[in-house]
């Protein structure tokens, strides 16, 4: 097998154990219900292996009306579906027994953060900077079994505010963040094409430079086990991709370029306009880069 085809099968496969298919209805007949009522749990998705094995999720809020900037400690605990069981017994998924992505219906506020286990609940407190609708994606693995992925939305102060997200697509692909200037493409210069990410073939690419001086980032570390972190969600449907990059012939790599390849196994990309959230650690100060972009 070519040293190619053996990178992008690694990024494919790390790709599969980051994905959700959160669908979110914006009309309340179909929305998961009041996230911070006690005891209510939602199926979790099984990423491949031994499908037959399920799980289910309680999450609480205290206090239980949660209002913008005001704290809140989010809780969750995770059940084996075939026997009810409390799950206490976790593998480690890049450096973490859990992490937890929340994004708002906008789509203009992003936080990656990780509860701590406390015997079967895991817990951790936060604040939300306005009232919204905000959707939370959690990923953890069960010891044996496969990684699951879950999502919840959670009203904050009388909840959305902006039934959808109205962040427009960049007409330019390169912006700045702090001091760093950031290219988005894709690696062969193409657009970007859901077809092409679900048969492999197209690889999306952050270019870091020094904002002032125009020099390559090249000293990145890694964050997380790995030189970055790349978010997508779909404006629409909320559906959620949380990829890694693409292993590097040189494991010291730490830019200019950082290379993803969105792979889907279970189920497809689709077209539309996404949110683009990716996370990278300079200095030990992690920076996050987003764009919006269209997905022909």
């Amino acid at each position: 097998m070519k040293k190619t085809s053996i990178i992008i099968l690694i990024a494919a496969v790390l790709a599969v154990g980051f994905y959700l298919a959160y669908k979110h209805d914006r009309s309340s007949k179909n929305h998961p219900g009041p996230a911070n009522m006690s005891g209510m749990n939602m199926a979790g998705m099984n990423m491949g292996g031994d499908v037959s094995k399920r799980y289910t999720v309680s999450f609480t809020t205290n206090p239980v009306n949660v209002l913008p900037n005001q704290n809140v400690e989010l809780k969750f605990k995770v059940y084996d579906a075939s026997s009810g069981n409390e799950v206490t017994d976790y593998s480690t998924v890049m450096t973490k027994l859990i992490h937890l992505v929340i994004v708002n219906s906008n789509l203009d506020y992003f936080d990656h953060i990780h509860p701590v286990q406390n015997g079967s609940q895991f817990s951790i407190s936060t604040k939300f900077p306005k009232a919204d609708t905000y959707h939370l994606y959690i990923n953890f693995q069960p010891t044996g079994a496969t990684e699951q992925q879950i999502g919840f939305s959670l009203p904050v102060g009388g909840g959305t505010t902006s039934p959808r997200s109205n962040v427009p697509v960049d007409t330019s692909l390169t912006k700045t963040f702090g001091d760093y200037k950031v290219t988005l493409s894709t690696a062969d210069g193409s657009d970007f094409n859901a077809n092409a990410m679900n048969n492999l073939a197209q690889i999306i690419n952050f270019h870091l430079a020094d904002a002032a001086t125009g020099q390559p980032i090249t000293d990145l570390s890694p964050y997380l086990g790995a030189f970055g972190h790349l978010v997508m969600v779909n404006e629409e449907t909320y559906k959620y991709v949380h990829i890694h990059p693409i292993a590097s012939d040189n494991t010291a790599a730490g830019g200019p370029d950082v290379k993803f390849l969105p792979a889907i196994l279970f189920d497809k990309i689709e077209p539309g306009i996404y949110r683009v959230f990716g996370q990278f650690n300079r200095n030990n100060q992690v920076f996050v880069a987003d764009f919006t972009i269209k997905l022909n």
